[in-house]
This record gives C-alpha cells, structure tokens and sequence, in this order.
C-alpha cells in the first residue's frame, strides 16, 4: 500500500478484526495508525457485522476508525453501483461508494465480489486480507 492512501474497511475485515485477526489488527494498527492513514467504516458495514451481544474487539477498533453514516447521497450511489456492477450486495456496493467519495483503498475478504465492484469505480483499490 502507498503510505499516504486511506482505508475503508469491508465487512470481511471488519469481521477478521472482531476475531482477533494478527494480520488484520496489523494492517490497521501499526500501518494506519503509524502512517497516518485514515481508516473509514460505512455504517451498512458494521451493521452487517454486528450480531448478538458483546463485539469487545471491534468496539476497540471502532474508536480508532471514522464511522461513516448511510447518507441519501451514499445511498443512491450504492444502488447506482449495484446496477453498473450487475450485483445485488447492497452492504458492498455502499463499502466502494464510500471509499469512492475520497480514493481510498478497501480492505475486504471479499476480493472477487469487490473487485466486480471495483470494474465500475476504477479509483478505488480493492486488496484482499
């Protein structure tokens, strides 16, 4: 990654985080926090994570991040997205429409369906963790 590019976590990652990932934590941690990286997460994502009681981990990972709401604009960018992309993950289509808004990098599992994403936002990077 180019030091100066900022993160948008994916649902993947955001799960990886939540299960204690080394890698993951790394990535975001040492890389973000030492490299002055902004690291956003799109509201749509978290609520695809967040099941159940309890989340100790991405609580934590939470307070270093910048929680992005679903704003109207968002949110028809996304389903604009999901109809260039020909997909229906709406939570995915919101994840590349938020890093789309200021260039950044997405963080994401979820490399093949992004990277379908990624065909109709040519400014965004998509790297699988």
């Amino acid at each position: 990654m180019n030091p100066r590019e900022d993160l948008t976590l994916g649902v993947g990652a955001l799960i990886k985080l939540e299960r204690g990932d080394r890698l993951a934590w790394s990535l975001l941690s040492v890389g973000a926090r030492r490299q002055r990286r902004r690291v956003t997460v799109p509201a749509a994502a978290l609520a695809q994570v967040w099941r159940g009681k309890g989340h100790p981990n991405l609580i934590r990972a939470l307070r270093a991040f910048e929680l992005e709401s679903m704003s109207p604009e968002l949110a028809r960018a996304a389903g604009t997205l999901c109809g260039l992309a020909h997909t229906a993950d709406v939570v995915d289509a919101a994840v590349m429409a938020s890093a789309a808004t200021r260039g950044d990098t997405v963080l994401t599992t979820d490399h093949d369906d992004l990277a379908r994403l990624a065909e109709v936002v040519p400014t965004v990077r998509v790297i699988g963790i």
